[in-house]
């Protein structure tokens, strides 16, 4: 399960940084399968783009959504412990 989260396009259309995520799997093992496919992908886009040149993929894991699930966590310990006493 990879989901796109963001993309930043460089000005000149010439670099893409696409951030993803990945749900109960590991985020290496995502970054390979993209890669992987990276050339495929960009094939699809200049299909469908309007534009010359068609941006070379860089894949970067978004680990936002792990930061989170990790912050909710302390805040929920947090408050459970502020009950306890």
């Amino acid at each position: 399960w990879i989901t796109i989260s963001a993309v930043d396009v460089s000005a000149d259309f010439s670099y893409a940084k696409v951030y993803f995520t990945v749900f109960q799997s590991d985020p290496n093992e995502a970054l390979q399968a993209l890669n992987s496919v990276s050339r495929f992908l960009r094939a699809q886009l200049a299909k469908t783009l309007t534009i010359r040149i068609v941006p070379e993929l860089q894949f970067v894991h978004d680990a936002s959504l792990d930061y989170g699930r990790k912050m909710k966590s302390l805040i929920d310990n947090a408050e459970s412990s502020s009950e306890n006493e």
